[in-house]
Order: C-alpha cells, then sequence, then structure tokens
C-alpha cells in the first residue's frame, strides 16, 4: 500500500500470499511524487533504491541484516512509519465491499478470527 504523509492511502495492490510485496513497490511509485520514501527492511534492495532516487526521493528504509554495507536511514523520519501500519488495522480505511459476502453454514465461519487479523478477517465473514 502506498500512503501519503498524513497516512492517508493512495494506491493498493493485492497479490497472492506467496508474492513478496517488493515486486509490487515500483508499480506502486510510478508516477508519485514525494520528499522520502518509507519502508521497511523487507524492500531493502538496490533496485527499489534506484527507482526512489529516480524520484528524487530520499529512501528510508533499514539495512538488511544480510547487507555487506549497511545504508544508514534517518531514524527519526523512520518512526512515521507507523501511520501505515495502524491504517492497515483500521477497517474504515478500507473501500466497502462490492458485494456482500455469500452467506454459507461452514462452522469455520463462525468461528471469531484471530485479534491480530480481525479487522480485515471480519470483511469475509458473514457475522450470522
Amino acid at each position: 500500500m502506498l500512503a501519503d504523509a498524513l497516512g492517508r492511502p493512495l494506491r493498493l495492490i493485492v497479490t497472492a500470499g506467496q508474492v513478496g510485496d517488493i515486486t509490487q513497490a515500483p508499480a506502486l511509485l510510478e508516477g508519485q511524487a514525494g520528499d522520502a520514501v518509507l519502508a521497511d527492511k523487507a524492500y531493502d534492495s538496490n533496485a527499489l533504491r534506484t527507482v526512489i532516487a529516480d524520484m528524487q526521493a530520499e529512501a528510508v528504509i533499514p539495512s538488511n541484516r544480510s547487507r555487506k554495507v549497511l545504508i544508514p536511514h534517518d531514524a527519526g523520519t523512520y518512526k512515521h512509519r507507523n501511520r501505515i501500519e495502524t491504517l492497515l488495522q483500521s477497517p474504515q480505511a478500507l473501500p466497502p465491499l462490492r458485494h456482500p459476502p455469500r452467506s454459507t453454514n461452514h462452522p469455520l465461519q463462525r468461528l471469531r478470527p484471530s485479534r491480530r487479523c480481525h479487522d480485515l478477517a471480519t470483511l469475509n465473514v458473514d457475522p450470522a
């Protein structure tokens, strides 16, 4: 997900669970402008840093521990990344469903999802 400085979502690309998020990062950043791009260690790659540099923005990405030479990042700016993390936990930030969930009598649908994924899981579960 791409969000602005206030944590409001700008773009969202949904992929299969086995697809790495970094593969979609260049598509999310295409045509965008900004002073800095904040991301976690999973997005630490030379290719993505080049895309960010081409945008004339600062890459605020902590180095992955497998990197031979660690690249420093602005820790103060990096703290603002939590806005996106809290955004992902908020169901109000997500667009409404186009179609109502199918009702089924499957016993697993009646189970309450785990606390961590509750906000996203309730979008797919009929509260019956």
